[in-house]
C-alpha cells in the first residue's frame, strides 16, 4: 500500500478526530504566535525536513505555505506529500477551519531541490505575493538553507 492510500485509509477510520486534533494545534499555534513543527503536525502534513515559520495576522484565508521539489532529484515524492498536506487542510476546513472560522489555503512553491535561487524565489513569492503567514518546507537542506536565508515572513 502506497503512502497516499495509507492516509486516505487512516483519514476514512479517524477523520473527524484527527481534523479535530489538526485544527485545534493550527488555532493555538495561530494565536499564541509560536513558533514551532511538532509531530502532530509533520504526520498530519506527512513531511520531512523543513522548517515552519509563523506570524499572526487578521486575513480572509489563513495560508501556509508548501515549498517542495516538485521538479528535481525528488519530483516523485513531493506530489503525495503534498496531496496529503492538502487532505490536512481540507480536513480542518471541514471542521470549521481555524481562528474563529477563517478558511486555510496551502498555495506552493518548487523548490527543484537542486538550485538554490530557485528555493530562494520560490519562498520570496509565497511570502511576499501570496502573503503566507507559515512556510513548511522546503524538502532538502541546501534548498532550506536558501529559503531561509533569503525570504523571512513580515513582522
Amino acid at each position: 500500500m502506497d503512502l497516499l492510500h495509507a492516509v486516505n485509509a487512516r483519514s476514512e477510520d479517524t477523520s473527524a478526530e484527527i481534523a479535530k486534533e489538526n485544527a485545534e494545534f493550527v488555532e493555538d499555534l495561530f494565536n499564541k504566535g509560536r513558533s514551532a513543527m511538532t509531530g502532530r503536525l509533520k504526520t498530519a502534513l506527512t513531511l520531512g525536513a523543513g522548517a515552519l515559520f509563523v506570524q499572526t495576522a487578521a486575513v480572509a484565508d489563513v495560508k501556509i505555505g508548501f515549498l517542495g521539489g516538485f521538479t528535481g532529484p525528488i519530483e516523485s515524492l513531493v506530489p503525495p506529500m503534498y496531496k496529503a498536506a492538502k487532505l490536512a487542510v481540507n480536513h480542518v476546513n471541514e471542521q470549521g477551519g481555524v481562528l474563529g472560522g477563517q478558511n486555510l489555503a496551502i498555495p506552493s512553491g518548487d523548490t527543484t531541490c537542486a538550485d538554490a535561487t530557485a528555493a530562494a524565489n520560490a519562498a520570496d513569492r509565497l511570502v511576499n505575493a501570496e502573503k503566507v503567514l507559515g512556510v513548511v518546507g522546503p524538502l532538502c537542506s541546501g534548498a532550506t538553507i536558501s529559503a531561509a536565508n533569503n525570504a523571512a515572513i513580515p513582522g
